[in-house]
């Protein structure tokens, strides 16, 4: 069950720097689950493949047991944090790059 304690830490961090670290709010957006859609559409394509093949194994005593795509439940926790905490962060990144080209102090949100 490691593994799925480590997909909820996972996806409880990227919503807290999401939120009210970053302050993005990229997870009250609609632009944000079209994107993350497609995104976790092609990881669960290569989660398949991987351990179909398998290159990847899982111990079954570290997870649920629950699978998408021949792929623990859990690797979709771990996917949306990298992809939020990534578009969060380049989110934040452009709108301080935004607002030194034009002279002005970041956005506060």
């Amino acid at each position: 069950m490691i593994y799925t304690a480590g997909s909820i830490v996972a996806v409880l961090v990227a919503l807290v720097l999401d939120l009210w670290v970053i302050r993005s709010r990229l997870v009250t957006t609609g632009v944000f689950w079209i994107a993350y859609s497609i995104i976790l559409f092609f990881q669960l394509v290569m989660n398949g493949l991987l351990t179909g093949i398998p290159i990847v194994t899982y111990d079954p005593a570290v997870h649920l047991g629950l699978r998408v795509a021949n792929a623990p439940v859990e690797d979709i926790g771990f996917g949306f944090g990298l992809v939020l905490i990534t578009l969060a962060t380049w989110h934040r990144l452009g709108a301080r790059e935004r607002a030194a080209s034009e002279g002005t102090p970041p956005p506060r949100r």
